[in-house]
């Protein structure tokens, strides 16, 4: 993966899949991790990084796709997102003028993923859209119901043992620690104990 320039992106992605400042590629092998982080992919995640992605997903491990907002300005590439989710079977499209602001409400549905988990920062998000089974929203907006956060098993990964992909919509939730619902949240996804 190559990291745009801008330093809100490089601080983003500082440490993502075990690699200290911008990271450039996905590493070869990514056996090592049962979590990777891509955090607001876009044209610098090329198909065979895809490719490696896909095969980390099916070996039973979480992969955690990060888009942004397009409410002042534009902080996501939507279409390569919309690329991302089509090329691993996701059941849901990115919309970067949908979701909340800053103070938003939201409403933390029932999951493995959210025991433990109140609330979820989401300063500036954008929304998740058309989603069908078996994706399943884990944080909504409490205002109109906008998707700020799901997760998928993708289905080219049946028969296999099965990793999962989570999407969140808003870059700043990843450094939001201090809330102690975020905190709670990211840490269930990190500790991946609802995976095989």
């Amino acid at each position: 993966m190559r990291v745009p320039s801008n330093s809100r992106n490089r601080a983003s992605h500082a440490g993502c899949a075990g690699h200290a400042g911008a990271v450039t590629s996905v590493p070869s092998s990514l056996s090592p991790f049962r979590v990777v982080v891509v955090n607001n992919p876009k044209s610098w995640l090329t198909s065979a990084d895809v490719g490696l992605l896909k095969a980390f997903i099916q070996s039973g491990r979480r992969l955690v796709l990060v888009g942004d907002h397009c409410k002042y300005g534009c902080f996501v590439d939507q279409a390569r997102l919309d690329q991302v989710f089509a090329t691993l079977g996701l059941h849901m499209s990115y919309d970067g003028t949908e979701g909340v602001t800053s103070g938003a409400a939201v409403t933390v549905v029932p999951h493995p993923l959210t025991v433990g988990v109140s609330t979820v920062f989401f300063e500036y998000s954008g929304g998740l859209t058309g989603l069908t089974a078996p994706a399943q929203a884990l944080v909504k907006a409490q205002a109109d119901g906008d998707v700020l956060a799901a997760r998928e098993r993708p289905a080219f990964a049946s028969g296999t043992t099965l990793g999962d992909v989570v999407v969140l919509t808003d870059m700043d939730t990843l450094t939001h620690t201090s809330d102690p619902g975020t905190s709670a949240f990211l840490l269930n996804l990190v500790q991946v104990t609802d995976l095989p």
